[in-house]
């Protein structure tokens, strides 16, 4: 009787342990999952701005379109221009 006692005892923080383990790993895939969502609905966004602006500049102003993106330690920087002919 007292093994059995001692042994579900030693056994139980294991158990504990394996089981937060299991659903912190649970959450983390489930909440992984919609920021690979997000980063893809935002990539799609920002192609059809770019595409949206692309026709309009070649449509309405009869010009080519050109941009330029710089990275600079923490900011993001994007560049827009429509150029005549």
């Amino acid at each position: 009787m007292i093994d059995r006692i001692f042994t579900t005892l030693s056994v139980l923080p294991w158990t504990v342990q394996n089981s937060i383990a299991a659903k912190k790993q649970e959450l983390s895939a489930k909440y992984g999952a919609w920021f690979v969502v997000f980063l893809a609905v935002l990539i799609a966004l920002c192609t059809a701005f770019f595409l949206a602006m692309s026709a309009y500049c070649m449509i309405a102003q009869h010009g080519y379109f050109t941009g330029n993106w710089n990275f600079k330690k923490w900011f993001t920087s994007v560049e827009l221009e429509c150029k005549p002919f």
